[in-house]
């Protein structure tokens, strides 16, 4: 399930039982010259006095609630909808990995990518495969930022969210680290 669909279902919820709690702890008074558990016959109909039970919603989610749970919600369609492209982007960065690492490289690419004659060739070669997969870490890393911003933006919208933001925040941070080639 969604988060979306299971965060509504839990706010649907959430004010079907209120609901049913207030009007199950109304404030019922008996009518004046009854005690409370004397036992008479029902008339065959009742009008509801007002003033005899109190129960009225107050209120509801504040407009401030509902524009930030309104950020809150676009912000999650963000990151469902770009998870699956991330994986995609990590996949076909993968593949570009393993394309360059099996390419023979000339004295040409050796020159485009930076090498120099006074490099060792484990330095030049870091150097052929950081410019052999430069676009695509580039696509991957723009993929994982815009998560990261959708993240950030509801962290500090909910900062009770901290917990998942840093889980991903931390994965984030060292993906960028491994493209410090």
């Amino acid at each position: 399930m969604k988060p979306l669909v299971r965060l509504a279902l839990g706010i649907g919820l959430l004010m079907i039982f209120g609901i049913t709690s207030l009007v199950c702890a109304a404030d019922v008074t008996p009518r004046p010259g009854l005690k409370a558990g004397t036992v008479k016959k029902l008339p065959a109909t009742i009008k509801i006095n007002p003033s005899d039970i109190k129960l009225k919603l107050e209120g509801g989610p504040s407009a401030e609630f509902k524009a930030t749970w309104k950020i809150v919600g676009e912000q999650a369609a963000i990151i469902t909808n770009t998870l699956p492209v991330l994986d995609q982007k990590i996949t076909q960065f993968n593949a570009k990995v393993e394309e360059c690492m099996g390419k023979v490289y000339t004295t040409t690419d050796m020159t485009a990518a930076g090498c120099v004659d006074t490099d060792t060739i484990q330095y030049c070669s870091r150097k052929l495969l950081v410019a052999c997969v430069h676009d695509s870490w580039n696509q991957a890393i723009l993929t994982a930022g815009s998560i990261a911003n959708a993240m950030e933006m509801i962290r500090q919208k909910m900062p009770d969210s901290g917990y998942m933001s840093g889980i991903f925040q931390k994965w984030y941070v060292e993906l960028r680290k491994q493209g410090e080639l």
